[in-house]
């Protein structure tokens, strides 16, 4: 019974906590662009296909990469981090305000 009093009191302190951090941070009302939508959903009907042949190819080359350099990880992710990109369209892409990558990643 002791048990059950504890787990009730951790539960409450923790929803009256909860619902003051969620009372903090209001929910942010994003403006509405049904047009970068419609055309991130366009543009990844030619744009899907073509990057999962790439990351296909990718994936085989880096595991004949692996194979053929007896097991070494290392040159098998170097060869896929050549293909690794973004695989599909987002409104952000369309409007610009993310860029679409090829290739590895860029670290700072």
């Amino acid at each position: 019974m002791r048990v059950m009093k504890r787990s009730l009191v951790v539960l409450g302190v923790a929803m009256i906590t909860a619902t003051q951090v969620m009372a903090a941070n209001p929910i942010e009302i994003r403006e509405r662009k049904p047009g970068y939508a419609i055309g991130a959903a366009a543009m990844n009907v030619f744009y899907v296909p073509v990057r999962f042949g790439l990351t296909v190819f990718g994936a085989a080359l880096s595991g004949v990469t692996g194979f053929l350099t007896a097991g070494n990880q290392e040159a098998a992710g170097d060869v896929a981090s050549v293909f690794d990109g973004t695989q599909f369209l987002r409104p952000e892409h369309v409007e610009g305000s993310e860029p679409i990558r090829f290739g590895p990643p860029e670290f700072p």
